[in-house]
């Protein structure tokens, strides 16, 4: 016996380029050309109605106020701490009123307390105006792609497999949902506080605000660098751990086999692989997170040490409020590091973009035979001739190779017709022929009328398949053709369980039908 030839790069280079090319055509099912294009916003709210477009406006308003409102409460701390210094003053030359330094902090107090009590009421009206109106375009959005998905032809599927379309449905949809839900919100909450803060810093003191608006680039930079490695480096360990517990669930499940073969030590190279990509990335990960978050804090201390430093000038020359130095600095910094922590949040929503791109192509792809199509002629008396004159077929996926040549026969109305044939021989695209491919007269019919007219029944019922194994086996031993009492010496303990059903079903079926079918599926 001959042993399995090996080939060297040498004789793989010897084939010719044609013969890959014909062998990719067997093999490989070509993709579709991925559309890089994301939907606009506009598109994402197809289906909205006016309640939804209150809802929008609602939810932006309220995000965009909500994040002004956290650069203004540097307007309270500014009176706080000129209530406290000026009380410090006058401590030390002994005319300290404390009425009035009591009267002061309890103002500034209840003014926080109020900022807390409109950011708490625009956070929580704001936020849920965002998440119901996604939540309402997103059901439509299931509901119409499922729709749409049932009502594709053949061809369709054949381009599109059927784990890559749930995978959509599923995927897709989630991702929707996380950049369309409280992501907008985010991001104009950021540019609120941006806006405000330096507002209020160029409304307080114009100087000091250039000097802290000179700042306010690498802050935001710093933050979004750190965020955008963080949910990279996350992302890259999620991904190493997830094939180490793969390769894990996958040597566990075969343990056996795995054995066999004493393949022990490659199995534990293979694990032993993905934890070092995961320690790496890990190691990387911690590398990056310090690196930023230590050039976030350098960069404050930075601009607190310039903006105190001119500020103490402007104080003692320029008679400024000490408070105003405090308000200044937080209020350009607040709104800076809010900007930061939000565009983030851009590439969220650009990927929910893209991804609502997908599931509008499926929802507006039209089949060239539409099934749901209520409208058209209809045959009143439907006979089930068929005729297949000179058929040929190709799928779509594999046009160079013909998979029917030629074929012709006629099915009359109760004629048994079998399509004989080895395994994988091309049969299911004659039973699944579709009708666009029948005469003229056939394609104005009214589809959905049709479609309830034709069905395809593959094998045979279960009970009749176990019968008919039995006869063949006890007719081989040459008893001759065995009764249905002969059949049921050898079901003893299938009997009771026949009887039991028989009567379950005569008893519940005429109340629940559905007790009727699961016996004839399995007894009749």
């Amino acid at each position: 016996m001959e042993g399995k030839r090996k080939f060297s790069k040498s004789d793989l280079k010897k084939i010719p380029k044609s013969d890959f090319k014909k062998i990719s055509t067997w093999f490989v099912v070509p993709d579709e050309k991925k559309n890089s294009k994301s939907a606009s916003y506009s598109d994402m709210l197809r289906y909205a109605k006016s309640f939804d477009y209150f809802l929008l406006l609602i939810g932006l308003v309220s995000s965009f106020v909500n994040g002004a409102m956290l650069p203004i409460n540097s307007i309270a701390f500014q009176g706080m701490v000129n209530v406290l210094i000026t009380g410090q003053g006058e401590y030390e030359n002994g005319t300290l009123d404390k009425e009035k330094l009591a009267a002061g902090m309890t103002f500034y107090s209840w003014l926080y307390f109020a900022i807390g009590i409109l950011i708490f009421v625009l956070t929580f009206f704001g936020m849920s105006a965002l998440y119901t109106l996604c939540e309402r375009q997103v059901h439509l959005m299931r509901k119409y792609v499922f729709k749409s998905i049932l009502n594709q032809d053949m061809e369709w599927f054949d381009r599109n497999e059927v784990g890559t379309l749930t995978h959509k449905m599923v995927s897709n949809i989630e991702k929707i949902k996380d950049g369309a839900s409280d992501k907008p919100g985010i991001v104009l909450q950021g540019l609120g506080s941006l806006v405000a803060g330096i507002s209020i810093g160029l409304y307080l003191n114009w100087k000091l605000a250039l000097v802290m608006v000179i700042i306010v680039p690498f802050v935001i930079f710093s933050i979004y660098g750190s965020a955008k490695a963080l949910s990279a480096a996350i992302y890259h360990e999620i991904t190493a751990y997830s094939a180490a517990g793969g390769i894990a669930e996958e040597v566990l499940l075969g343990i056996r086999t795995v054995t066999a073969f004493n393949s022990q030590n490659f199995e534990i190279n293979r694990y032993r692989y993905q934890l070092k990509k995961g320690k790496t990335v890990g190691i990387r990960k911690a590398a990056m997170t310090g690196f930023f978050s230590g050039l976030l804090i350098f960069i404050m201390f930075i601009a607190m040490g310039v903006c105190f430093y001119i500020g103490t000038n402007m104080v003692l020359n320029e008679k400024v409020d000490p408070g105003t130095v405090f308000s200044v600095f937080w209020a350009v910094l607040m709104g800076a590091m809010h900007m930061g922590q939000a565009i983030p949040q851009i590439s969220v929503i650009v990927g929910a973009k893209i991804a609502a791109k997908e599931i509008f192509e499926i929802i507006d792809r039209k089949p060239k035979l539409d099934c749901s199509n209520p409208t058209g002629r209809t045959i009143s008396d439907l006979k089930g001739k068929l005729e297949f004159m000179n058929l040929h077929f190709r799928y779509p996926t594999r046009p160079g190779v013909k998979i029917i040549n030629n074929i012709s026969f006629e099915v009359k109305p109760g004629q048994n017709v079998a399509l004989v044939g080895h395994s994988a021989g091309r049969k299911e695209p004659i039973y699944e022929t579709e009708v666009d491919d029948q005469p003229e007269f056939l394609k104005n019919q009214a589809s959905e009328r049709l479609r309830r007219s034709i069905a395809s029944v593959r094998e045979t019922p279960d009970a009749g398949i176990y019968l008919d194994d039995v006869q063949d086996e006890l007719e081989a031993e040459g008893t001759g053709r065995a009764s249905m009492l002969d059949i049921l010496k050898f079901a003893k303990p299938e009997l009771k369980l026949a009887v039991s059903g028989f009567v379950l079903s005569l008893t519940r079926g005429l109340t629940w039908p559905f007790f009727s079918l699961i016996y004839g599926r399995f007894f009749l």
